[in-house]
């Protein structure tokens, strides 16, 4: 029953983001543009696949190693932040870095908005998916601020948010800076702030 349940909400935040994604195509670039059922069941199959994994980012690489002792960093570096949420069986996960490795990049590599470089993104795979969820909700105010966790996001979901996120900039030079992004069952949503209660209502 519980699969089920998990199987309807998987294909509403689907559903949804494709409608999404395909008003948009439509909209302003090929009037032809389809998102058919096949289509649809790849984005499934992806999402399925990625849901045991999470990226951790901003993790420290140091390029002058050989690959296999910058693995057996990494995968100390990551248990370790992982063990800050819950106890974690090292021989379970797959750790793997995202991206080629720069080997200049202390001297000459940039970041896109011309800052300093990133570190690549470091993908851990959980063995199943129940793992991996229980550590993005798990994750807030239990590892330092330098270190962030994220989904393993397909295409279409960061072609989704990046859309939000476009919105919600549009709306900012229009002088309405009161959105905000909010994930309300699973999907995200670009909504107006909530809006605090003084002290003097709550009185009345």
């Amino acid at each position: 029953m519980k699969m089920i349940d998990e199987l309807k909400t998987s294909n509403k935040m689907l559903m949804e983001e494709m409608k999404e994604l395909k008003n948009s195509v439509l909209g302003t670039k090929d009037e032809k543009a389809t998102f058919d059922m096949e289509a649809i069941c790849a984005e499934v199959i992806d999402r399925e696949k990625r849901s045991k994994n999470i990226i951790i980012y901003n993790v420290t690489e140091n390029i002058n190693m050989g690959s296999s002792q910058r693995l057996t960093e990494d995968k100390q570096q990551v248990i370790q932040i992982l063990n800050q949420i819950t106890e974690i069986n090292p021989n379970e996960l797959i750790i793997s870095r995202i991206g080629n490795v720069q080997k200049n990049k202390n001297e000459t590599s940039t970041s896109r908005n011309g800052g300093p470089p990133r570190e690549r993104p470091i993908k851990v795979t959980f063995p199943n998916s129940e793992q991996a969820l229980f550590i993005l909700r798990n994750k807030r105010n239990k590892i330092s601020n330098d270190i962030r966790i994220g989904s393993d996001k397909t295409r279409i979901q960061r072609e989704y948010f990046k859309q939000l996120l476009t919105k919600q900039k549009a709306e900012e030079e229009k002088g309405n800076s009161n959105l905000i992004i909010k994930y309300i069952d699973g999907i995200p949503k670009l909504i107006d702030k909530p809006v605090k209660k003084s002290c003097n209502n709550q009185e009345n």
